[in-house]
C-alpha cells in the first residue's frame, strides 16, 4: 500500500509505502519551569515552556508518532506529578501512569520517556505539546528540568518532543 503525497513538498504525486517515516521535527529545551498548579484528580495540565511544536502533515492519511523525553524532579515525599501529549487541547495518551512520577528525596532527577500515534486526519498545520499536571499544588510543586533545590552543580537537563510524520 503506498500514499500519495501532492503539493506540500513541491513535487507533486509522490508515493511512499505505508509506514514510510515521511518528515521528522524536533525541538529541545532547557527551561526550567515549576509545576506549582493542578488537581488531585489529574484532570487539569499546563503547558510546560518550550515543548511545543507543529507538524503540517502531506497526507490525510498520515499518522503522527509523538516522543517525548522530559527530565524532571519533584519535592520530597511529594504528591505525583503527571505528564501528557497533546494535539491542540485534546490529550492524545492516555491512563495517569503514562508519564507519572514521583521521588522520594530531594535534589532528585529523572528522565521519562514516553510516546503516542496519532491520526490528526489533516492537511493543516498541528500543534503537538507536552503538558503538565502536579496533584500536589504549591505546596508540593514539581520541576521541569531541574530538582528541587536547583543547584548550580547540578548538570544542566534537557527535554526534547520529537514528532514523525508516518505515511498511512
Amino acid at each position: 500500500m503506498t500514499t500519495t503525497i501532492t503539493g506540500a513538498t513541491g513535487i507533486d504525486n509522490i508515493k511512499a509505502a505505508t509506514g514510510a517515516v515521511l518528515q521528522v521535527v524536533s525541538t529541545s529545551t532547557t527551561t526550567k519551569t515549576v509545576l506549582s498548579a493542578g488537581s488531585a484528580s489529574q484532570t487539569i495540565f499546563y503547558d510546560i515552556a518550550g515543548l511545543s511544536i507543529a507538524i503540517t502533515p502531506t497526507s490525510t492519511s498520515s499518522k503522527i508518532l509523538v516522543s517525548a523525553t522530559v527530565s524532571f524532579g519533584n519535592k520530597t515525599n511529594a504528591y505525583s506529578a503527571y505528564l501528557g501529549l497533546y494535539r491542540g487541547s485534546t490529550r492524545i495518551n492516555s491512563g495517569q501512569a503514562d508519564a507519572g512520577f514521583r521521588t522520594s528525596m530531594a535534589n532528585q532527577l529523572t528522565t521519562s520517556t514516553f510516546s503516542a500515534l496519532d491520526s490528526p486526519n489533516t492537511l493543516s498545520s498541528t500543534t503537538y505539546s507536552v503538558k503538565g499536571c502536579n496533584s500536589g499544588g504549591n505546596v508540593y510543586p514539581a520541576y521541569i528540568n531541574q530538582s528541587e533545590d536547583d543547584n548550580a552543580y547540578e548538570l544542566d537537563m534537557v527535554s526534547t518532543i520529537t514528532l514523525q510524520e508516518i505515511a498511512g
